[in-house]
Parts: structure tokens; C-alpha cells; sequence
């Protein structure tokens, strides 16, 4: 929960002008991601990085990225017109942004001496978030002279199409900062998720956790292989969570809903709980198998083709789930005609 006052904000003008700007501190996978997101949503966007040569391949990679999604359903809101800037300097890069986004490597140090380059030359109304996957955001944050206007926002890979962002305030963010950042994010077609405490690995990353080390457990402790643990999930659990979450599944399940639900198996879920061993050990041994198994898996494909499919089966997956959703709305409609009828 927020604790700052409240922050006073340069806000964005309307939603696809070229007059907002936003700095992108870092080009990596998320420096990248943001600014193909906040670039096709008709941002101008300014790329920096130490190395000009980097920025510039980022620059032409982010380019490439949305060209390839002007005919996507998903994306037939595309700006015809892109604009990326690339910088080596902070203070041409920050001067006069509406947002500011640092994705710089995941080490604290690292962060902390970005940002305090970032508000040296930062417009004093401008709210300065961080891509952190894992630190807490008050740790980020300890060392600013204006912590109120800091927060997480945390994307997943690969971001410019995973629309979930968790928000994540310190404790001193302002409500505010918290509240105009969802905004923004709503904005560009990105679905904030609001994290109301500070905790190791925010949300999503601590239930990934959860099924990624059981999964780890399962290949080490020999009772199922690679493929057939990852078919659980493509095959079996991941098509019900594409449409409901687990305990929206579990809701579906009984008809008295999820306290039915959990009224029949809620110990069954309680006493397995007591037994799994989240702490997953990662030895050199069942990596390497893991590693071993996965790539006899992809044989016949590239990385950079595999990256590819990857990226056109999410397409094919949110404009499935959009269709689906407008289905339901649909359905949603005619009930209340008929419950008003």
C-alpha cells in the first residue's frame, strides 16, 4: 500500500499523439518491448543506451517488430507513422518526456546509479518507472531525492505482445503515480496488474516459480518426462487458464461455485500442498538432462525460428481470446434484454 503524498504529474495528452514522449533507458529485451508498445500506440519514443551502435540495432529490430504486426488483428490500431529516436546521452534522452522507463540489467547498483542520472535531468513531473523483475521497488527507490514519483512496471517477455504489467508502488510512491500509470499502460493496450504490497517476486513470477520447480521436481524425481510435464500445461491446464484463471476454473467446476468447490476439495488441495517441495533443487544433473530432452525436442528449428512461432501462436491466442471475450459480452447482452423483457 501506498504511502506518498500525492505527486504532481505532467499527464500524457490524448491517447496516439506523437507530443508524449517517453525515455527508454536500456535496449535489451524489455527496453525493446517497451519501445515497440508505447511506439505503436503513437508515442514518440527515445531509445538510449551507452553504445550508439546498440541503440541503433534496437531501434531497427523495434522497427522490424511492428512492422510485422500492422496486418495482426490485434493490432489494427497501429500507428501508420513510427517514431524512434536513439540517444547515447541521458539528459537529451529524459528532457521533456511525459514518462520515463528504466530497463537497465537486474542488478541494484546498477538501477540506483541510473536513476539518480535519470533525476538530475528528469523534468520534475515526470513519474520514473523501473522494468525490475525481482527487487523491491523501495530497494530501487531508496536513494532518490523523489521517491513519490517512482514505481515498478514489470512486463514479461515477450512484451510487446503479453499484455499483463504488474504495478508495483514503493512504499513512498504517491497514489497518484500508481493510478496515471495504470492509466497509460490501459492506454496502450497493456492490462496493469495492481501489486498492493511489496513482495519477492511480485505475482506472477511467484506462482510461475510454483510451477516451475514442481515441474523440475517432476523430471528429477523421474515421474515424467520433459514432454509429457510440459503437455500438462500446453495440453491440459494452460487451454483452461488462456480463458479462466484456477480459481475462476474451479468456480466453473461445481455448480455452487467455488465454495462448492472447495467445500469437496479444498483439504485434498490443502494436505498435497503440505507435501509438494517447492524449493526445487536445480543440480548440474537435471539441468543438464532438462537441457537434453528440450533441445531433441526443437531439433530442426533455429532459436531465432522457434522465437518467431512463439511470437505468431500468441497472436493467434489473444485475438482467439478477444473474439471469445467479445462472445461473452454478447452473451452478457442478451441476458439483461431478456431479464428486462
Amino acid at each position: 500500500m501506498t504511502q506518498g503524498s500525492p505527486f504532481r504529474v505532467a499527464l500524457p495528452t490524448e491517447e496516439h499523439s506523437v507530443s508524449n514522449k517517453v525515455a527508454i533507458i536500456g535496449t535489451g529485451t524489455i527496453g525493446l518491448g517497451w519501445a515497440v508498445t508505447f511506439s505503436r500506440a503513437g508515442w514518440s519514443v527515445v531509445l538510449m543506451d551507452q553504445d550508439i551502435d546498440v541503440t541503433n540495432k534496437a531501434k531497427l529490430r523495434a522497427e522490424q517488430i511492428i512492422a510485422s504486426q500492422k496486418a495482426c488483428l490485434i493490432d489494427e490500431g497501429l500507428e501508420s507513422q513510427t517514431s524512434i529516436t536513439c540517444s547515447c546521452d541521458v539528459s537529451a534522452a529524459v528532457t521533456g518526456a511525459n514518462l520515463i522507463i528504466e530497463a537497465v540489467p537486474e542488478v541494484l547498483a546498477i538501477k540506483q546509479g541510473v536513476l539518480k542520472e535519470i533525476e538530475r535531468f528528469a523534468d520534475p513531473e515526470t513519474i520514473i518507472g523501473s522494468s525490475t523483475s525481482a527487487i523491491l521497488p523501495s530497494s530501487i527507490a531508496a536513494n532518490m531525492t523523489h521517491p513519490e514519483r517512482f514505481i515498478v512496471t514489470h512486463p514479461f517477455n515477450p512484451s510487446y505482445l503479453i499484455p499483463v504489467v504488474e504495478v508495483v508502488p514503493a512504499v513512498q510512491t504517491a497514489q497518484n503515480v500508481v493510478d496515471i500509470t495504470c492509466n497509460i499502460l490501459t492506454s496502450l493496450g497493456m492490462r496493469p496488474v495492481s501489486v498492493l504490497l511489496e513482495i519477492e517476486g511480485f505475482v506472477a513470477n511467484r506462482l510461475q516459480c510454483a510451477i516451475v520447480n514442481e515441474s523440475i521436481n517432476l523430471v528429477s524425481n523421474g515421474v515424467a518426462s520433459v514432454e509429457d510435464v510440459e503437455a500438462c500445461i500446453t495440453d491440459c491446464l494452460g487451454l483452461r487458464w488462456a480463458v479462466y484463471g484456477p480459481l475462476s476454473t474451479m468456480h466453473n467446476n461445481a455448480v455452487g461455485g467455488f465454495a462448492e468447490y472447495a467445500g469437496k476439495f479444498g483439504s485434498s488441495y490443502s494436505l498435497l500442498g503440505e507435501q509438494l517441495d517447492l524449493g526445487a533443487t536445480w543440480s548440474d544433473e537435471v539441468i543438464g538432462e532438462i537441457d537434453r530432452q528440450l533441445t531433441c525436442g526443437s531439433e530442426g528449428l533455429t532459436r531465432k525460428q522457434e522465437l518467431k512461432l512463439r511470437d505468431e501462436a500468441v497472436q493467434a491466442i489473444i485475438a482467439c481470446k478477444q473474439s471469445i471475450k467479445q462472445s461473452l459480452e454478447d452473451v452478457r447482452q442478451q441476458n439483461k434484454k431478456v431479464e428486462n423483457d
